[in-house]
């Protein structure tokens, strides 16, 4: 929530550096190009760990076996099978497994609660 805060305050920072117009200046995109890298966006490392936690599965060779578990099953197979993954994985949870595709929606479960799209998306 603080990282949304903290884009709407951007935003409106965006807006009075701009004065609201459409037409940009240089000096305006060098301004926005400021404030833009002292934003921190989590949401980025998302795909980065999933390439991450798929990248290890693939080097251990067990790729096409992996893609055909019953999402139910695939923890423990990681844990039994590829202990890094499983490690990666148990990370990735606990650093986004309160985020969720639809995270403005209060009836959408969180990754942590329903795993089975993040697991989905690496067995792909």
């Amino acid at each position: 929530m603080a990282s949304l805060v903290s884009v709407s305050y951007q935003m409106m920072a965006m807006s009075f550096l701009t004065n609201g117009s459409d037409n940009f200046t240089s000096e305006h995109l060098a301004d926005i190009a400021v404030l833009l890298s002292s934003c921190n966006v989590i949401s980025a490392e998302v795909p980065i760990a999933l390439g991450k936690i798929a990248a290890c599965i693939r080097r251990s060779g067990k790729a096409d076996e992996f893609s055909k578990l019953e999402t139910a099953k695939v923890i423990t197979w990681l844990e039994l099978n590829c202990p890094p993954a499983a490690e990666k994985l148990q990370l990735f949870f606990k650093m986004h497994g309160h985020r969720c595709v639809h995270e403005l929606d209060f009836f959408t479960e969180p990754w942590l609660l329903k795993p089975d799209n993040i697991i989905n998306t690496i067995q792909v």
